[in-house]
């Protein structure tokens, strides 16, 4: 790689414009080349799941040997990092017990001070500041790995990578990693770890709810400027890692400073409701199976009232985040092909089991059990429990995630138009 040699100056400028401050000069002859840089940040970024007990990679003060790439690199070592983070300096008389000997005091005291401004060390001290203010623990982890590693290593220490995922949400517990079962995010991680050697964290346009399917989610991943693959390449070195119902479809590179959460200009949802006497076959495991017919004209004569920027809290389940629910579906269309009544939701946000509960309030109108007006009046009354049920998971996909606002208005204008 070339400029190695150069690789401590540019960590030290982007940490001294990260934080309004020069390098220290104490800290010239502990450099750390960009590798070993990531290293201790992408391990850091690891132990950041396991809580404040985390933490471990840090750089040691003067102990080991560097890497050999360039002069005076100083690898990163195994401390206790909550111990040096938590606690202040030593004072004469523990410094003087723990380091007997004439003249070991002075030493040690200007060493200690030394090891505090280790470059590495102050990407860790944003982390536990990270740890001790704002925001949940997803969002922490989600900020370090996704816009503070890259942002201090700079854009040429890793490759950003944007894959197009595909599933079967069937025997998932939805897209998150959860702890009460198996996610779609762990299997996709997994197989990533198999071929990167280590963790890579990943981030979704999308947290779909268990059972839900997805035909195109977005989700965005950094990877190192080392590794063996290029971006177009993980779809042939994935795919065979991962269990028959996951799929990466696309694979490419991407800008650093890409959030596929944030930038999406709008997503489309897809329902399906399989509206015949006979039982699916083919179709099992992928719609909501209603034997009786549906009356389309009064389901679309309530849909119309969901339109636009409204609160839809009476559409938003238990157990949702808190804040503000106010949401705008940009267009709601209610179509039937053959046997199968679709459900097409487009909008750029949207609250827990939303589209689920919209679908199974109209499903109720078009059963005769509300009228058209009502689904106004539930709305605006924001009380969940006036209603309709939570439709089925199985019959909802995420059918692809937006980034272009004309294509999307577009795509969005010729669902369920007549030919």
């Amino acid at each position: 790689m070339g400029g190695q040699g150069q690789g401590a100056g540019l960590l030290g400028d982007r940490l001294s414009r990260y934080h309004g401050a020069q390098p220290p000069a104490a800290a010239a002859h502990r450099r750390l080349c960009l590798r070993c840089a990531g290293a201790a940040l992408l391990g850091a970024a690891g132990a950041l799941r396991r809580g404040r007990t985390g933490l471990r990679h840090l750089v040691g003060a003067g102990r080991g040997g560097g890497c050999g790439r360039i002069p005076g690199c100083r690898r990163p070592q195994l401390q206790s990092a909550w111990r040096d983070l938590r606690l202040p300096p030593l004072g004469r008389a523990q410094a003087a017990a723990r380091h007997p000997g004439p003249g070991c005091r002075r030493r040690t005291l200007r060493q200690r001070r030394h090891r505090q401004q280790l470059p590495v060390r102050r990407v860790l001290r944003l982390v536990h500041r990270q740890l001790r203010f704002g925001g949940t623990p997803q969002s922490r982890r989600r900020h370090l790995r996704i816009r503070i590693g890259p942002r201090i290593l700079g854009v040429d220490a890793v490759q950003h990578i944007r894959l197009i995922v595909a599933y079967r949400g069937t025997r998932y517990v939805g897209w998150q990693i959860q702890h009460n079962g198996l996610s779609v995010q762990q299997v996709l991680e997994e197989a990533l770890t198999a071929i990167a050697g280590r963790r890579v964290p990943t981030l979704a346009a999308g947290r779909t709810d268990a059972g839900v399917h997805a035909r195109g989610q977005v989700v965005k991943l950094c990877l190192p400027e080392s590794f063996r693959y290029r971006a177009d390449e993980l779809v042939r070195v994935l795919n065979p890692l991962l269990p028959e119902d996951v799929a990466v479809i696309e694979a490419g590179a991407c800008e650093p400073g890409f959030d596929p959460r944030a930038e999406a200009a709008g997503k489309h949802y897809r329902y399906t409701v399989l509206n015949r006497p006979a039982k699916p076959v083919f179709e099992l495991g992928l719609c909501w199976h209603l034997r009786r017919e549906l009356d389309l004209a009064a389901i679309r004569a309530a849909a119309a009232a969901l339109h636009g920027e409204h609160d839809f809290s009476a559409f938003c389940s238990a157990g949702a985040d808190g804040g503000h629910r106010v949401r705008t579906i940009d267009r709601l269309v209610v179509h039937r092909e053959g046997d199968s009544v679709f459900f097409d939701v487009f909008g750029r946000a949207f609250l827990k089991q939303m589209v689920r509960n919209m679908v199974g309030t109209l499903v109720e109108v078009g059963r005769g059990r509300l009228d058209p007006p009502r689904v106004s009046a539930i709305m605006e009354s924001r009380d969940r429990r006036r209603a309709g049920p939570c439709a089925p998971a199985q019959g909802l996909c995420l059918m692809r995630v937006y980034y272009d606002p004309e294509e999307y208005l577009r795509d969005a204008a010729r669902i369920g138009a007549p030919d």
